[in-house]
């Protein structure tokens, strides 16, 4: 009897390990990094670690870019900090506020989720490049943020 338990232990272990080594980032067996609530700096954008909509999985939000003065923003799918990769699930409220240069935001992720108010507040006339699919979903992500001033366009 103790060695049929020591044989299904073994084989149990065996099976968690294996599924573990070929679970795709993000699967049931993700576990939390412990850096919700903190901002980081990647690349070019500000980003802080939150919960996606769903709140099962950490994800980020854009908070600003490191420099004022781009004509251009691109916000990616994902990001990686320190090792850990995450979607980009929104953009927060300021985030781009005074950048009076930017004509262009360019959004690769089409995980989107929340545009916060005022996010584009005091630009000039703004671009808004979108994923294919994606244009009516976040357009209304942005309307509803009070942002109107805005010209929708399908990355390429």
């Amino acid at each position: 009897m103790k060695r049929i338990i020591s044989v299904l232990l073994a084989a149990m272990m065996m099976f968690t390990l294996a599924v573990s080594a070929f679970a795709a980032p993000g699967s049931f067996l993700q576990t939390t990094t412990g850096k919700v609530g903190q901002t980081y700096e990647v690349s070019s954008l500000k980003v802080e670690v939150t919960k996606d909509a769903d709140g099962t999985r950490e994800a980020v939000v854009v908070t600003s870019t490191k420099a004022k003065t781009s004509k251009q923003v691109t916000i990616p799918a994902t990001v990686t900090i320190q090792g850990d990769k995450f979607d980009i699930v929104g953009i927060k409220e300021n985030a781009f506020k005074d950048y009076t240069k930017q004509t262009k935001l360019v959004i690769k992720t089409k995980k989107l989720a929340s545009v916060g108010k005022k996010a584009v507040r005091n630009t000039k006339k703004i671009t808004v490049y979108v994923p294919s699919g994606k244009k009516a979903a976040y357009s209304k992500l942005f309307k509803d943020a009070g942002i109107t001033k805005v010209q929708y366009k399908i990355n390429k």
